[in-house]
């Protein structure tokens, strides 16, 4: 193993290679460089977190409307349950005590499904259940239909031990609104699985929410 104080004069070495060394390899401490014939070095952090196929993480999705559409290469996509529009002004401290969370009022559905939303911020509820096990993590992305009809979804990472059918923040920046339909696909859950179980697992306030429903 190479002492970190090496690493610069090494990689400076590696590039100097003439072309044609294909899986040159050098294990630097937790890292492997990796030099191709192109002298492109890839950085590859040994024991890093995996991403999961979508095949994996639909197990940790219930209530699904359709598990094989929503089920995509790389995650699990959550649909539109709710829509509220926000009321009050939210309070955030550093002691959660004091903490409150802003009044909403729901935004109906017409007798076709559909609700128009004008430009601003919504609390959307999914109709999904995830459950995350404990050396698993999960982050989103909106939707790209979505980002092109001028919105995105905000949303926190997911813990390891979190269950619950989650909320996130939808922004309509669209100028025109927003006409969404219920049960729409807004955003693809992506899973992690971490290099070991987590030290603890999550206890907020947000478990279990919205289940009994």
């Amino acid at each position: 193993m190479l002492p970190s104080e090496a690493y610069p004069e090494t990689i400076s070495r590696l590039l100097n290679y003439p072309t044609g060394l294909s899986d040159y390899l050098i294990e630097l401490s937790d890292y492997t460089i990796e030099l191709s014939d192109s002298l492109f070095i890839r950085l590859h952090l040994s024991g890093a977190m995996s991403i999961l196929t979508g095949a994996e993480g639909r197990y940790l999705v219930e209530s699904m409307i359709n598990p094989e559409i929503q089920t995509q290469m790389c995650g699990v996509e959550l649909t539109l349950q709710r829509v509220e529009r926000f009321i009050s002004a939210g309070a955030l401290a550093y002691d959660n005590k004091e903490r409150k969370l802003p009044d909403t009022d729901e935004v109906d559905f017409d007798e076709s499904g559909w609700v128009d939303l004008e430009r601003g911020s919504y609390l959307v509820t999914f109709n999904e259940i995830v459950s995350i096990p404990r050396d698993v993590a999960a982050l989103a992305r909106s939707r790209s239909s979505l980002l092109r009809s001028g919105a995105t979804l905000e949303t926190a990472l997911w813990d390891p031990g979190y269950r619950g059918r989650s909320q996130s923040l939808l922004v309509v920046y669209n100028p025109a609104g927003l006409r969404l339909k219920k049960n729409a696909r807004l955003l693809q859950l992506v899973f992690m699985r971490l290099d070991g179980d987590a030290e603890k697992t999550y206890a907020g306030a947000y478990q279990g929410e919205n289940i009994r429903q």
